[in-house]
């Protein structure tokens, strides 16, 4: 491989960006020339997708991400040596902790995530917060559990019982959305924005332009990219949503699709 300054540079001019690519080829060195199983931090949706590009253009194959469950949104990267099969879920360094408390307070992702922060714990070191009445599961790397077991006792004005848990035990909620099918006129992504966010073409593309757009976790600047099924479009300030379904023609030459908006 090509030093780590030319090979961040091809896939992202962002300094945040660079370091981050930078940490993961250490992690890859490592393992391939130590022949041990490494793992990076969590990483956020946009994290991801810019490692995914470097993934597949290195042609690297030896390597996993998990985040404590299947559709975690935030996930470590592991790279293992060739005499491994595969990476198991146990391999990965996470932790599982159960904060409950009483029903009356209605607790948020963001409440926790503030307190957990407030320990002097960095964001890489948190996956996903799973809050619910009387209850939040958060998924830690297994070197900050300790930490939160014995200091988090309090998360806004409420009082907290913390606890480890097993993986089997994670309450994960059920992904809630609205589904809308509708037909526009072409694929490009401010069409497809109106639609699934009932606003104008013009004030999706000043999104777009705006850089408040990710399409599959990356920034998209351009209102004419055209996006397909599959996809997962986030625009800041009016949620997520994805292209579950793109089905042929209308009579009038409109393109039929159906998408999923997160609620």
């Amino acid at each position: 491989m090509e030093d780590k300054g030319t090979v961040t540079g091809k896939y992202t001019a962002d300094r945040d960006g660079r370091m981050l690519l930078a940490g993961v080829i250490d992690k890859e060195r490592i393992s391939r020339e130590k022949g041990i199983l490494t793992t990076t931090a969590f990483m956020s949706e946009g994290e991801r997708a810019m490692c995914e590009k470097f993934l597949r253009g290195e042609k690297l194959i030896n390597f996993k991400w998990f985040g404590g469950y299947e559709n975690a949104e935030r996930r470590m990267l592991a790279f293992y040596p060739e005499w491994m099969d595969g990476a198991e879920n146990g391999d990965f360094p996470i932790a599982y902790i159960r904060a409950v408390f009483s029903e009356e307070n209605m607790l948020s992702h963001r409440d926790f995530l503030g307190a957990v922060m407030g320990l002097l714990i960095k964001r890489e070191m948190i996956g996903d917060i799973l809050p619910e009445k009387g209850s939040c599961d958060m998924i830690v790397s297994r070197n900050v559990a300790p930490v939160i077991l014995s200091s988090l006792d309090k998360v806004g004005r409420a009082n907290v019982k913390t606890a480890e848990i097993s993986q089997g035990d994670l309450n994960i909620p059920e992904a809630r959305f609205v589904v809308i099918k509708d037909t526009v006129a072409s694929l490009r992504i401010d069409s497809v924005i109106s639609s699934g966010f009932k606003k104008s073409r013009e004030s999706a593309a000043r999104d777009v332009l705006s850089k408040k757009v990710s399409v599959n976790g990356l920034v998209c600047e351009k209102p004419d990219k055209t996006v397909g099924e599959g996809d997962t479009i986030t625009c800041r300030g009016d949620g997520k949503m994805e292209i579950s379904s793109v089905s042929g023609l209308s009579r009038k030459g409109r393109v039929i699709i159906e998408i999923k908006r997160f609620v």
